[in-house]
């Protein structure tokens, strides 16, 4: 399962959200969507 603390930690660092949601654990091809959607909840 991906990790939202992850996700937000590595975002801070860069504010790149689908790098990020690939390193997190999210697929390659929906990074996009599960970035707008952890920054936007």
């Amino acid at each position: 399962m991906p990790n939202r603390q992850k996700f937000a930690e590595q975002y801070a660092l860069t504010g790149n959200g689908v790098q990020f949601a690939i390193a997190a654990g999210y697929s390659a091809r929906s990074a996009h969507v599960a970035a707008s959607r952890l920054l936007t909840d």
